[in-house]
């Protein structure tokens, strides 16, 4: 995973955590989890629920590079790549929500680092 430098591992945890959260409330609305709320919004995005691998599982989908991507991207300020992959995959009525939840997501992991 290494070779790869929008990957971290914490970041991946999170939202494998978070998967199963999804999967273990998929009737009821998403809670105040920011990561929560991005695979929810993902789900209604992609049209399909995202692939995401149990905690602890050694290979990473492509769902799961993906919104590592997308973190990374937030994280370096990288509008052009962020819209690319926002547009690449996720239906424009669920972009906007997507995007938003992302960075909050984002911001929530840098500041649990810090």
């Amino acid at each position: 995973m290494a070779s790869r430098p929008h990957l971290s591992i914490s970041d991946l945890t999170t939202i494998r955590f978070a998967a199963l959260t999804c999967r273990a409330s998929a009737r009821r609305v998403p809670s105040g989890d920011p990561a929560v709320a991005m695979l929810a919004t993902a789900l209604r995005g992609l049209g399909r629920p995202p692939c995401v691998y149990a905690p602890g599982t050694e290979a990473v989908s492509f769902d799961e590079h993906w919104m590592l991507a997308l973190l990374a991207a937030i994280r370096r300020g990288d509008r052009s790549s962020r819209t690319f992959l926002l547009r690449s995959r996720i239906r424009t009525a669920e972009r906007e929500m997507l995007d938003a939840s992302a960075r909050v997501l984002a911001a929530q992991l840098d500041a649990a680092v810090a």
